[in-house]
């Protein structure tokens, strides 16, 4: 009952390469206690959601690298769980992308749900986190507030970027 809870992606992806797209998610909704009926009517609005280019009926090896990413971030999300651990979900995708995921996963906060997730880009981190913990060869350097570990560092540099 407590793993239906929990939705994981993991540093390692793990996709089935000769599978449809489509009974890919279904299969880890299922393991997470959620029922066909219930899944199915979601299934393409996932894939519009995450701009996937392929279809449900797709085998994931037909499909980019970056698309199998962003199916195996639905397989992670589709199911609703209260608790999202996400282990780099940002690594390899284009800024776009990570926007969309970025929205997502504001979304999913916003139902309640409690996520954890590493991560290695500060942007991401500072506009998700309401928590930082911050490692340094396994030691904690920062822990806190993301407002009180942001004010805490003076403003020594400005960075600007332009078109």
């Amino acid at each position: 009952q407590t793993m239906n809870m929990i939705g994981f992606l993991p540093e390692e992806r793990g996709l089935y390469p000769d599978v449809k797209v489509g009974n890919q998610i279904m299969y880890f909704a299922e393991l997470h206690g959620r029922s066909k009926a219930e899944i199915k009517p979601k299934l393409q609005d996932w894939m519009d959601r995450f701009d996937v280019k392929g279809s449900l009926n797709d085998k994931v090896k037909k499909l980019s690298k970056g698309n199998q990413q962003k199916v195996q971030l639905i397989t992670a999300l589709i199911h609703e769980s209260k608790l999202i651990i996400l282990d780099e979900p940002f690594s390899g995708l284009d800024p776009v992308n990570a926007q969309i995921l970025l929205d997502i996963i504001v979304e999913q906060k916003e139902k309640g749900a409690a996520i954890i997730y590493s991560s290695h880009d500060m942007n991401n981190v500072s506009s998700i986190a309401d928590k930082i913990v911050m490692l340094n060869r396994g030691h904690v350097v920062l822990n806190g507030q993301t407002n009180q570990v942001r004010q805490s560092f003076g403003r020594t540099r400005v960075y600007l970027e332009s078109p």
